[in-house]
């Protein structure tokens, strides 16, 4: 006999039913349309006497609407052995099957997602397959992935459509690679990731160049590109002195930045009070809108620099004409 306890939370009430020597529980559950339920068994023992706790989440996913989910990233000119993906965000609290879920590309080809469902405020990455893309990004999140024959994008410009089972347009974007940072030199590789996913995905200002810090792309998590840039850009510094070496104890100071807008160009350099370079933390191209680089009291020869305060320069570029530089100081300590 196995001795299990299994619990069903709901928002409004649980239900707790304890069984022994059966291989089913059978437990009338009404779900309403686009909800879940998590049920656990606890107690199940093996022959050896371990025992382990089963977990699942069950829900009844709500067909697609009009403004229910999202396109959120597009990568539509891969690496060598890498392959295009769409990343789709869905909008809503409620869980959204993507049954039926209709990709269109410019020449009129399609595919369509098969059973699959999405989670609320969640992201699904559409793709033909998955490991091409972890091996380029394998920061990728784990069990976001649908697979699936995407219709072909072209490397240089297209158009990318999402169609519900009933043929209403739910979402669609003109991809272009002039679309991209104009200081990424090689565009491969690089997606593009929506700004705002309340604002229109047809308006070319509200797409950027995903960040360099992200290797790229961010398939099945928050786009790089996206944030909080209502007060503006930033700058902290933290610790303020450091000294050098490997005790643990400041041995770096920590150089957390906030772009005023998406799509922002960051450097950020080190210089000498008298003004001299001494290294870069930064290249210039596009960052995370919240992005940290960290110092550790090297030159660009990873040569230890004399004591003193330092000037840490965060130069933000912007393609539609925004330049500004934040300045703050560190100072070193030598042990």
């Amino acid at each position: 006999t196995f001795p299990v306890i299994t619990r069903l939370d709901t928002e409004d009430s649980t239900i707790v039913s304890s069984f022994g020597g059966l291989q089913k529980l059978h437990i009338p559950l009404s779900l309403a349309l686009g909800k879940s339920v998590r049920i656990s068994v606890k107690g199940l023992k093996d022959c050896s006497g371990n025992t382990q706790t089963f977990e699942v989440e069950l829900s009844n996913p709500k067909p697609i609407e009009v403004g229910d989910i999202a396109l959120n990233e597009v990568l539509f000119n891969p690496y060598p052995y890498g392959t295009d993906f769409i990343e789709v965000y869905n909008k809503t609290d409620l869980h959204l099957s993507l049954e039926g879920l209709v990709v269109h590309n410019a020449d009129g080809q399609q595919s369509i997602v098969q059973a699959e469902t999405i989670a609320p405020h969640a992201y699904k990455v559409l793709c033909a397959d998955s490991a091409a893309v972890k091996q380029f990004y394998p920061q990728s999140a784990f069990g976001t992935f649908s697979i699936m024959a995407l219709p072909l994008l072209t490397d240089t410009s297209g158009i990318v459509l999402l169609l519900n089972q009933r043929k209403e347009l739910l979402d669609f974007m003109h991809f272009n690679e002039k679309m991209h940072h104009p200081f990424l030199e090689d565009k491969e590789g690089f997606s593009l990731e929506r700004v705002n996913s309340d604002q229109s995905a047809q308006s070319t200002t509200n797409w950027a160049s995903a960040s360099v810090d992200e290797h790229g792309a961010s398939p099945g998590y928050k786009n790089s590109q996206s944030g909080d840039t209502k007060d503006g850009g930033g700058l902290v510094i933290d610790p303020r002195s450091i000294a050098p070496g490997n005790d643990g104890y400041r041995n770096y100071a920590r150089i957390f930045y906030k772009t005023a807008r998406p799509g922002t160009s960051v450097r950020a350099d080190i210089y000498s009070l008298e003004g001299n370079w001494v290294c870069a933390l930064l290249a210039s191209g596009p960052h995370d809108v919240n992005g940290m680089c960290t110092w550790d009291g090297t030159d660009e020869q990873k040569e230890a620099v004399a004591t003193g305060l330092y000037l840490v320069v965060l130069e933000f570029s912007h393609p539609e004409g925004d330049h500004y530089k934040l300045k703050g100081t560190v100072g070193v300590l030598c042990r």
